[in-house]
């Protein structure tokens, strides 16, 4: 079994990996769930857009395996395939067995429904009353959702008789259409047998274990190569080196920094967000090497350099002596969220509000036909048994009724006028109160106080430096806040 040093770190390893990839295709195995997300973010920062490569990052839950299998089953180009020893262990369907049971649904598709829903069960989706997380599948009349493996969003099929008519997209809070696809291959996820390997998936690929305990070597043929940290005897030498640990101390950087300027060596630091970056540019002015350094946005975790190469790549997170696991990064704090009523929570005889009309009871769905397409609406009933169908596009004008515990609320009607009429008093309320906050506002601002200046710059990079998406609200509060 080969032997390969001078990888100090998970990063430098997806690195030294992109350029074996360029003809060939590679199998990295690694220990944990963490070191599979550094490896993925280095990834992303070292593989070139115009490069002919398929990355394949398989987790250890099945809906992350089974997806990346599909991912490798349909790749034309040399692949970078990632996984743990735990999962690079586990027994698998072989190849013919897993597209056997790849269910292909195109748009103006001939399937009966029947045909669907067995195929779907077959292939280890479960029916539930709404699709919330993969692996399930909801049917209301003429309507199949389903949340495929590998999949942010599920996928809704609308039928036309036996034919497929449209396959969108679509979001699970607001249940508003994303985008229209074409076709959509469903990824199965259970198998009679289970007999075949990773290894046998890419037979070609050249393994890679890094840094293997004695249990891990069992599991792969002696044509692996060990990735050590370690110097080893009879040991290939990758050439990468690990940054110092910095501590915070820019002087230190800088006075590195520059012994590389000087030996011409090419010098990145990688930062997390452009709010780091501004404020790095910033605070560096004022030292000389650190003034000249070369910066660019990239999820990389940690750095490395080649004394033979003459490269060196440092992260902010090294020299601020601080990290953020890869899945924080794209984590979103959504407040807004909890303020709406989910399609789920819905039941037959639940008291609704819509924006337009008032209070009404909703009675389940019904399926009607818009221009010959099948639509799912909410059917909401008001006074004297009015209905009004709702498509279900338009779920966001609808707020479930929260009013006193055992007490009914007053029906509205559809052709009267009294929810105007409330809407009308709730707007003169609002008004009053807001006339009554501006005099209080007012003789506040009578009163004189020392004024506090902030710095818009710094504000500013603070903001743009935080690890997450903000939500509109939250984006709102802040503008509100320093408006004060």
């Amino acid at each position: 079994m080969d032997i390969t040093a001078g990888l100090p770190n998970i990063s430098a390893s997806a690195f030294y990996l992109t350029q074996k990839t360029k003809s060939a295709s590679v199998l990295f195995v690694c220990k944990t769930e963490e070191e599979l997300e550094e490896f993925a973010a280095a990834l992303k920062t070292f593989t070139p857009p115009q490069a002919n490569l398929t990355a394949v990052i398989l987790g250890e839950d099945k809906f992350s395996l089974y997806s990346g299998l599909y991912d490798i089953y349909k790749s034309k180009t040399p692949l970078v395939a990632a996984v743990t020893y735990e999962t690079a262990q586990l027994p698998l369907p072989g190849k013919k067995d897993f597209a056997a049971k790849i269910i292909n649904l195109q748009v103006a598709q001939t399937i009966t429904r029947a045909n669907l829903l067995a195929a779907l069960e077959s292939a280890g989706y479960e029916r539930n009353d709404f699709t919330e997380k993969q692996g399930q599948y909801a049917v209301r009349g003429s309507v199949v959702d389903i949340f495929n493996a590998g999949s942010a969003l599920p996928c809704r099929a609308y039928f036309s008789g036996n034919t497929v008519t449209t396959l969108t997209l679509f979001d699970i809070e607001t249940q508003n259409t994303k985008t229209n696809l074409d076709e959509l291959d469903v990824v199965p996820l259970k198998f009679e047998e289970q007999y075949s390997t990773l290894q046998n998936w890419v037979k070609d690929a050249g393994v890679y274990l890094q840094n293997p305990r004695e249990e891990d070597l069992a599991a792969f043929n002696g044509s692996a190569t060990l990735i050590t940290t370690l110097n080893a005897p009879n040991a290939a030498d990758a050439g990468l080196r690990p940054n110092a640990n910095f501590n915070t101390d820019l002087n230190l950087f800088n006075a590195k920094v520059e012994k590389l300027q000087k030996e011409n060596y090419k010098i990145i630091l990688y930062c997390l967000n452009r709010g780091e970056l501004d404020r790095l540019q910033e605070v560096f002015e004022s030292y000389g090497a650190l003034s000249k350094l070369p910066m660019t946005i990239a999820p990389l975790q940690k750095g490395f350099y080649s004394p033979l190469q003459k490269f060196a790549y440092f992260t902010s997170s090294e020299v601020l002596s601080r990290s953020y696991r890869g899945s924080a990064l794209i984590k979103k704090f959504d407040n807004a969220q909890a303020k709406r009523v989910r399609f789920k929570e819905l039941e037959a005889g639940d008291y609704i509000v819509h924006q337009e009309h008032g209070i009404g009871r909703y009675s389940g769905m019904e399926t009607l036909e818009s221009d010959g397409i099948p639509v799912d609406c909410l059917v909401v009933e008001f006074k004297r048994g009015e209905k009004l169908y709702v498509p279900i596009n338009d779920f966001r004008k609808i707020q479930k009724y929260i009013g006193l515990k055992g007490k009914a609320p007053k029906i509205s009607s559809l052709s009267g006028n009294a929810w105007k009429e409330v809407k009308k008093r709730v707007k003169e309320d609002a008004q009053k109160t807001a006339k009554e906050i501006l005099k209080l506002e007012a003789l506040r601002q009578a009163n004189a106080a020392e004024t506090l200046f902030g710095n818009d710059h710094m504000e500013r990079e603070f903001e743009d430096s935080f690890p997450y998406e903000q939500t509109e609200d939250q984006t709102k509060a802040i503008a509100e806040i320093l408006s004060d």
